[in-house]
């Protein structure tokens, strides 16, 4: 006769021995050799933010809800941030990506948009409007726990989508104060605020290269490849192009051999995976009828 209690206590044994548990997710966060992105979509209503391998594998949508979401970036934890609009203004939320636990980032009263994690993740670096302001934004660093932001630019009309340098002394950011919209960077910490020449008219934030000698940025090109994608080399003002076949919105993976760019080549806008070095295009990542765009890449395992 079968014993239930028995086959319980049986099944008991197993599990604590290890021999009864699930196998391992296929999908989970940090799995070595696989390379994560999140990615901002418009598959509805409103823009949420996504996620998946590079590789196509592991679809996830991570947010959903009133409210646009954009501009997400990676903490080396396997943390998100990005600015949500669901409360009427930008504000920007931190979500773990495992567990799906959700906060707002404490900036104060200021209006923050466009948020980006340092190499360290310690701290959030962003695009923020003090209240009753609209003409003139700043880069303001914070805690990634939240608490007092610093501004590190003063106040020049627009200062928007900062980017770290890989060794986290730097920010790069676009700015108009100059004529037309250029790539300038200034000390993390605070300091002089230099333009980058040769960086007129860029479209977007840029992004550093892994090694750090270059960064790359989207600029107008012409014909029916309306956008491009280039990297310039920070010590000699060399610029290459990448690719120029409506391409923008560049995002490295760790090794700078790869990048995905948002691209308009196949009608919609869509995720591809690039090879850096000749342009060629490795993979087409999203098919949707939609919109996808503004990629990052994890910075880990």
């Amino acid at each position: 006769m079968f014993d239930r209690r028995l086959a319980a206590t049986g099944i008991a044994l197993l599990v604590a021995l290890g021999c009864g548990s699930s196998p391992a997710d296929p999908c989970a966060l940090q799995t070595p050799g696989a390379q994560w992105l999140a990615f901002s979509a418009k598959r509805a209503d409103t823009y949420d933010i996504f996620a998946m391998r590079d590789d196509g594998t592991c679809p996830t949508q991570v947010t959903s809800g009133a409210g646009d979401d954009l501009f997400v970036t990676w903490s080396p934890a396997g943390t998100l941030a990005y600015m949500s609009a669901r409360s009427g203004r930008m504000q920007v939320y931190v979500r773990d990506f495992t567990t799906g636990a959700e906060r707002l980032l404490d900036v104060g009263d200021l209006t923050a948009t466009s948020p980006a994690f340092s190499p360290d993740g310690r701290t959030v670096a962003f695009e923020g409007y003090a209240p009753g302001v609209t003409s003139v934004s700043d880069v303001y660093v914070v805690p990634a726990a939240g608490g007092t932001p610093t501004k590190v630019t003063t106040s020049q009309r627009y200062s928007a989508g900062p980017a770290w340098s890989p060794d986290g002394s730097t920010l790069y950011f676009v700015s108009n104060r100059s004529a037309g919209y250029n790539v300038w960077k200034v000390p993390a910490a605070g300091g002089a605020e230099t333009m980058i020449p040769g960086t007129t008219g860029v479209l977007g934030r840029p992004v550093a290269t892994p090694d750090g000698a270059g960064i790359a940025y989207t600029l107008a090109a012409s014909g029916a490849a309306f956008t491009k994608v280039v990297i310039q080399t920070l010590s000699t003002g060399v610029i290459r192009t990448v690719s120029e076949q409506a391409d923008g919105e560049p995002t490295f993976d760790r090794s700078g051999a790869r990048m995905v760019v948002t691209s308009f080549r196949g009608g919609n806008a869509d995720l591809w995976l690039l090879d850096v070095s000749t342009g060629a295009a490795a993979r087409q990542l999203t098919t949707d009828t939609g919109i996808d765009g503004a990629a990052a890449y994890a910075p880990f395992p």
